[in-house]
């Protein structure tokens, strides 16, 4: 009887503490969070996410490697070329590459962020808008489509698959890196 209420009170501390946080780089109302009995799971998830959103501002290579996980199993299909990353050290590279061609990150912000757990997976899908300047003086301002496969290894969530995308016009077969969301 009282790891029923231990664990009714985890979750109720749990989800006042998500309810408090709630920051500005999540607009109030955008996102939803799973239904299934594995909400501590859900709200563990959202910390990762809300810790690598610090980290891309931050250009924390150690961040990105505790949000990933680094194994050579790990696959990325990201929004620049190639096709695909197939393990961690190729996956850093190209993190590295990408924080190292900036001179800031101002926004990486989150909306229609929907997050669910089961078990030891978790899945989340989100619309990511992200500004910034490069060193050579140019800007950028873009959004783009991101969906993570977690997984819970050792006791912590990794993303061991990202999926992260563009829309294209059929066209002129170019990406779009502002459409507006629906």
């Amino acid at each position: 009887m009282r790891k029923g209420w231990l664990g009714v009170v985890v979750l109720l501390i749990a989800l006042v503490s998500v309810i408090r946080m709630r920051p500005a780089e999540i607009k109030p109302g955008s996102m939803s969070m799973s239904s299934s009995a594995n909400s501590i799971a859900v709200v563990q998830i959202r910390q990762k996410v809300d810790e690598f959103r610090h980290s891309v501002l931050t250009m924390s290579m150690s961040g990105m490697a505790d949000y990933y996980w680094t194994s050579p199993d790990v696959v990325v299909f990201d929004v620049v070329p190639p096709l695909r990353y197939v393990g961690w050290d190729s996956f850093r590279q190209d993190w590295q590459g990408f924080f190292d061609s900036f001179e800031k990150i101002g926004v990486y912000d989150w909306t229609d962020v929907h997050i669910e757990a089961e078990g030891d997976m978790g899945w989340m899908r989100a619309l990511v808008h992200m500004a910034g300047k490069f060193k050579d003086g140019k800007s950028i301002d873009m959004a783009f489509r991101d969906t993570a496969i977690f997984e819970r290894k050792s006791g912590k969530w990794v993303v061991v698959h990202d999926h992260g995308s563009v829309p294209i016009e059929f066209e002129t077969q170019k990406a779009i890196f502002n459409a507006p969301p629906q």
